[in-house]
């Protein structure tokens, strides 16, 4: 587990990547500040329901292993909290990562999501996207992207 000082070193560093080889857990209510932050997992999980914020320059999440997530943590609860991931550039990258109980998640990239390889998340019960659209000379202004609960299985984007 890492939390406190241990984290805060690690953070600094500048890059940051961890590896969840079944799942990592954002327990409680947090902030992690870092330049770049890379979460290599099939399971991202958020299991008793807090508001953790992820402040980078660029964020990449994917399941580079492949492997199979653990899922939701047993007995399942209700899902709750909310995960926010403010970065300039977001990626979403290779293999399956599934991010699992929080009731909401919000990607805020004021550069773009980035989607790379075969990959993508899944059970997302509310997702929010924020990100720039090219709409030709006009100035490049955040576009945002709301889905509920029904059609969180796949990504789609939206163009002007």
């Amino acid at each position: 587990m890492l939390q406190g000082t241990s984290l805060a070193d690690l953070a600094a560093s500048g890059t940051l990547a961890l590896t969840g080889y079944m799942s990592i857990d954002l327990y409680g209510t947090g902030t992690l500040s870092t330049g770049n932050l890379t979460l290599h997992t099939p399971d991202l999980r958020g299991p008793n329901g807090g508001s953790f914020v992820i402040d980078a320059a660029a964020v990449t999440l994917d399941n580079v292993s492949g492997q199979p997530g653990s899922g939701p943590i047993v007995p399942t609860q209700p899902l709750a909290g909310t995960l926010t991931v403010n970065a300039q550039t977001v990626t979403i990258g290779q293999g399956q990562m599934n991010v699992d109980q929080y009731a909401n998640v919000a990607l805020n990239a004021s550069n773009g999501i980035l989607f790379q390889n075969s990959g993508g998340t899944r059970d997302l019960r509310e997702l929010d996207h924020h990100y720039p659209v090219d709409r030709g000379r006009k100035a490049r202004q955040p576009d945002r992207i709301r889905r509920g609960r029904a059609g969180h299985r796949a990504h789609r984007r939206r163009h002007e």
